[in-house]
């Protein structure tokens, strides 16, 4: 066998030399070294490679691929047999597409020489001409629709059958048009040329299928609409021999409809499936038809006796029967096809019977409605989860009105409950009567009730939920919807404030003992309690100071517990409430409005300092951010409105102390809690907000008074780390190199012949040489990208003599630095060069 790593042999010229050999004889390769070692090894594989192909077996005869298939095994391959190839992907028509097109513009073509020929020639051919022409076409495009289906080629027989039975049509039109059917009416007519393609098309397509073409789909969907055709007119023309009424069209829906219920079974037995398809779509139309025909007979006003004078809407009540018949005895059906149509049923008995309703005042339609979700509810509790979706309509509809109503009750009970600004009213003012637009009050309890039990229908639509496992929560919710009735009666403020505070205490008392689902409705409705509490108070400075002192109370004693919910609840709530506290009995002892903002910031931050959590920090840091801006805004004014414009401390020295003590109280915050030390970094921005905000307040315009205490910060902190870990230069030194010389370099760059760009070229000069001379990328490479622009820019200055003496300085300096540097690390190359050499 031929060897690729033959040693007696040259890899490139293939001449033949003495074994061990380190140069061809021939050529002068080099056949020593690095290179023709992996050579060698790599010829050697290739050897192993072929030795296995040619143990592999030859494959059978049958299997043996085209010459122009065989394909080279991919890179990295080890068995190059493929039991099969990929396909090419195909672009534009496929070849059957191509033949369906000719075929079917062809059939169109032929039908329209036909219509056109017949419309011109037809005065002037005789009554026999007539016939032999009409015979001639239609025969002679059944027989070739049938040769074509014989020999299996389906899309030219679809053609010419569809072309036959529309010459059939025409066959029709020009016997009445002739006078040939004279006795026959429109409604005859009708009848007649309906049956005509009927037979022909069903009769065809079950004729033909025993052809090697199979079933046809144009003869079927000719023969459906044939069959629909022909029982309309059947209908028509029975029913126009008596008189014209309402009554009558129902009936003859009715008798349309089966008819064509009968051709759908006929088709089933004739297992065509296109024309039972067809069918079916027109025995729906029919059932639509009938309900249509019944309700636009209800007679208005919409009363109980109006809507059923003469029992008008039976054809609505038939259809509704028709529906549930169906869903309740053809068991062949899918099973949801029979929920369909048993919702369909139940959706217009409920219409039906709730529709003399629409009329009646605001409260007999939320009775109405309720009474349909009831119902509804029952109905979805003692019905298996197939079968929910049948009363899933009225349900949705009638709770779609309920949540209308009760938006109308949200409408008129908040412009009660808040009808004046803040602290405008005293703890004895009455709140005024809610207007709600002739609805009873007493009703929205039962409106929140029937739209739980709607929501808790939906559910059960996908999943079981039982209903004794939501109860509790439900009547939790119903009994606080129940707290708004008393605005329609025009109460007290400080009751209604009363009420929504005992119902928040009781609620949360309820909520702490009980467990899952029913804790977390209990606490949700005593925190959502105690918030409307506080909002209504807002309209008396006293019931505010008391009610966010007892939200506060009740928030501490929440956070105190050992359950997990009510310690969030608590956590949210308290900080807010306690600042909301402070402040307004602040405001009712007189303290002016800067100094209200230092208690409020201690209690803050020492409850998040307590305990460093996110459901505590994140209400504590917007109760501080809210705190300063009040204190900012309202400097200059106090209490009662009275003018503290003549204070000695602006508005910027107060936003300077309230950053320093938020600084500070996060730094605290910090140092106290070990998993929270990534907050000194939040402390240390707010004290050098306060620093410039100081400064600025006292004119300093030098950016670097900004820009150098944090950097040197930042420095300081960054070699700190470096010094404990092994963090990079570049992550622990570039945000203070950056800080401290970025700035100072954009001015430095609009003004050149400067101190500042004087001491900013040292100040590179001595990072540069400091990061190099310690072994720091970020230094020297902070300090070369700011010091060589800077250069460049002072050309344009060299006349100057301190601008070109220093930046000749600085060039001497670093290029004795460079070379010093580039010594060195030829020697460390040399060194290892000669540890690499020892044997």
């Amino acid at each position: 066998m031929f060897r690729y790593a033959d040693p007696a042999a040259c890899p490139v010229c293939r001449t033949t030399m003495a074994a061990g050999s380190h140069t061809c004889p021939d050529c002068g390769a080099q056949l020593s070294g690095p290179v023709a070692q992996s050579l060698f090894r790599t010829l050697t594989d290739a050897d192993g490679l072929v030795a296995q192909l040619a143990a592999l077996p030859a494959p059978a005869q049958g299997s043996l691929l085209p010459p122009d298939q065989v394909r080279f095994p991919a890179a990295g391959a080890h068995d190059v047999r493929r039991s099969e190839w990929p396909a090419p992907r195909r672009h534009g028509l496929s070849a059957a597409s191509v033949p369906k097109i000719l075929l079917g513009l062809g059939a169109l073509c032929l039908l329209v020489a036909a219509i056109v020929f017949l419309a011109v020639a037809w005065a002037l051919l005789g009554v026999g001409g007539r016939t032999a022409v009409l015979i001639l076409l239609t025969a002679g495009a059944v027989a070739l629709g049938g040769l074509l289906a014989k020999r299996n080629l389906r899309a030219g027989a679809e053609a010419f059958v569809t072309v036959s039975l529309g010459l059939l049509t025409l066959d029709l039109l020009g016997a009445e048009s002739s006078g040939w059917l004279g006795f026959l009416d429109r409604a005859g007519f009708q009848t007649v040329l309906g049956a005509c393609l009927a037979v022909a098309g069903i009769g065809g397509a079950t004729f033909l299928r025993r052809f090697p073409a199979g079933l046809l789909v144009s003869p079927q969907v000719i023969g459906a609409l044939g069959l629909g055709l022909g029982t309309a007119g059947l209908v028509q023309s029975v029913f126009q021999l008596g008189p014209h009424n309402h009554h009558l069209d129902a009936l003859s829906t009715v008798l349309w409809m089966a008819l064509l219920g009968a051709g759908l079974v006929g088709t089933r037995l004739l297992r065509l499936p296109i024309a039972s398809i067809l069918l079916t779509i027109g025995v729906g139309l029919a059932w639509v038809t009938l309900v249509v025909m019944g309700l636009v007979r209800i007679q208005t006003p919409l009363t109980f006796a109006s809507a059923w004078a003469d029992f008008a809407p039976w054809p609505t009540v038939l259809a509704a029967i028709m529906a549930g018949a169906l869903a309740r005895f053809a068991r062949s059906l899918p099973l949801p096809a029979r929920v369909v149509s048993a919702a369909a049923a139940v959706a217009l008995l409920a219409l039906l019977s709730t529709l003399p309703a629409l009329d009646e005042s605001p409260n007999t339609l939320v009775l109405v409605a309720s009474a349909l979700v009831a119902s509804a509810s029952v109905a979805t509790h003692l019905l298996a989860r197939p079968w929910r979706p049948v009363v899933a309509a009225p349900a949705g509809v009638a709770a779609g009105g309920l949540l209308l109503a009760a938006l109308a009750f949200v409408n008129g009970t908040l412009p009660a409950l808040l009808f004046s600004p803040g602290w405008s009213q005293g703890v004895d003012s009455t709140l005024p009567r809610a207007e709600l637009t002739g609805l009873w009050p007493a009703l929205l309890p039962l409106v929140v009730a029937m739209l739980l039990l709607a929501l808790w229908g939906a559910i059960n639509l996908g999943r079981d939920v039982p209903i004794t496992h939501v109860a509790l929560p439900m009547v939790m919710l119903v009994v606080a919807s129940a707290l708004a009735v008393p605005t329609a009666y025009g109460v007290g403020l400080g009751v209604m404030v009363g009420l929504l505070l005992v119902a928040a205490a009781v609620f949360a008392g309820a909520g702490l003992p009980s467990a899952g689902l029913r804790r977390q409705t209990a606490l949700a409705l005593a925190s959502l309690l105690a918030a409307g509490a506080v909002l209504v108070s807002l309209q008396s400075q006293v019931l505010t100071a008391v009610t966010t002192g007892l939200v506060t109370l009740g928030a501490l004693a929440v956070s105190s517990t050992g359950h997990r919910a009510a310690r969030l609840v608590g956590d949210v709530v308290l900080a807010p409430a306690a600042g909301a506290f402070l402040w307004t009995t602040l405001d009712l002892i007189g303290v002016e409005t800067p100094w209200r903002a230092l208690p409020m910031l201690v209690v803050a931050g020492a409850w998040a300092i307590l305990g460093a959590r996110p459901e505590r920090e994140l209400p504590v840091a917007l109760t501080m951010v809210a705190t300063v801006v009040l204190c900012v805004t309202g400097i200059g004014h106090g209490s009662n409105g009275q003018d503290w414009s003549g204070q000695a401390w602006s508005s910027q020295t107060w936003l300077a102390v309230d950053l320093t003590l938020s600084g500070v109280l996060v730094h605290l915050s910090a140092l106290v809690n070990a998993h929270r030390r990534w907050l000194g970094w939040a402390g240390l921005g707010l004290m050098v907000l306060a620093q410039w905000v100081r400064l600025e307040q006292l004119g300093v315009e030098t950016v670097e008074a900004y820009t150098l205490p944090l950097a040197v910060v930042l420095l300081a902190v960054g070699v700190l780390r470096m010094r404990d870990t092994a963090l990079r230069s570049a992550r622990a030194l570039g945000p203070g190199l950056t800080l401290a010389l970025v700035p100072s370099f954009f001015i430095a760059l609009a003004d050149p012949v400067s101190w500042r760009a004087l001491a900013l070229g040292v100040a590179c000069l001595v990072v540069a040489v400091g990061g190099a001379s310690l072994r720091w990328s970020a230094p020297l490479v902070a300090g070369a990208l700011i010091g060589a622009p800077l250069a460049l820019r002072e050309v344009t200055h060299a006349v100057t003599l301190p601008q070109w003496l220093v930046i000749g300085l600085i060039g001497v300096v670093l290029t004795v630095v460079g070379v010093t540097w580039e010594r060195s690390l030829n020697e460390v190359r040399q060194a290892a060069g000669f540890l690499r050499r020892l044997r």
